[in-house]
């Protein structure tokens, strides 16, 4: 099993890890083909952008958690919908 599957295995799992990390979040999205932006000015809030052939360009908004760079439940919740939803695993 990849480094990728583990990490898709862990955050579909129930209950949502405590420990998911942002940056374990970035490297299973951007290995499927989304793109990491961030907003100007520092701010926390970052944004992965898909580009699907059946839904055209979309987008998932998220804050990454600070000071603990770990993912809270509705993060996850809200990731893996994005997931799902798209098509993008």
């Amino acid at each position: 099993m990849s480094t990728i599957e583990k990490l898709y295995e862990r955050l579909r799992k129930i209950p949502p890890p405590k420990d998911f990390k942002f940056e374990q979040l970035i490297t299973l999205l951007t290995h499927f083909g989304c793109s990491l932006h961030e907003q100007r000015g520092g701010s926390s809030h970052k944004y992965f952008i898909f580009n699907s052939s059946r839904y055209g360009i979309v987008r998932l908004d998220m804050a990454k958690p600070h000071p603990s760079s770990n993912l809270k439940p509705y993060q996850i919740k809200a990731a893996l919908l994005f997931i799902n939803k798209y098509g993008i695993i």
